[in-house]
């Protein structure tokens, strides 16, 4: 019973650590860009702010993937580190829960990687009016077409947007996402 009580103890920390480990590293990594002299920054652009969205979004899933990786194999090394102490029996038990673990653990942060790096799609009602969206009959069947974006760039061009179609039951037809290009 001892043993089970440090494991658990140990796969908390575990955990906290790695989410730690997660939010940290990009702050500090952040805040090191920041501190740097523009002199050292000037061939990159002021600090990668002019990189569009697209390419900002990759480059924060690759960074939180890449950080993503590095922590569970150092949490799973920490786990094993500790089971290797145990029995057979046991160290089996050990390694299948820690796998399973470990693939929940990372299949929930990614979850919340994509979710954090998407853009969010709002003001549905005004999009939808404005790009004549709404109730359309399509051969026999009715459909409602709702236009959702997420606002312009700094430019006030490239509108995010997300075209979804329902039925007449109100169940989701198609999802399309594409750019609305405002002229001004």
């Amino acid at each position: 019973m001892q043993t089970l009580i440090i494991y658990v103890t140990r796969l908390l920390l575990g955990t906290a650590s790695t989410l730690v480990f997660l939010i940290a590293v990009p702050i500090l990594v952040f805040a090191f860009l920041l501190a740097l002299p523009g002199s050292l920054t000037d061939p990159m652009g002021p600090l990668l702010w002019r990189i569009n969205d697209d390419v900002k979004s990759s480059l924060i899933r690759t960074i939180f993937f890449s950080l993503l990786v590095i922590a569970i194999t150092f949490f799973f090394w920490r786990m094993e580190k500790f089971s290797m102490r145990q029995n057979a029996t046991k160290r089996r038990y050990y390694r299948r829960f820690n796998l399973i673990y470990l693939l929940a653990l990372s299949y929930v942060l990614g979850i919340l990687i994509i979710n954090i790096s998407s853009p969010f799609y709002g003001k549905c009602d005004v999009y939808t009016n404005k790009l004549n969206g709404g109730l359309h009959a399509f051969g026999e069947r009715n459909y409602r077409v709702e236009l959702c974006g997420s606002g312009p760039d700094e430019t006030g061009a490239n509108d995010r947007m997300r075209l979804r179609i329902f039925d007449d039951n109100d169940a989701l037809r198609a999802t399309r996402y594409f750019r609305l290009q405002f002229c001004r």
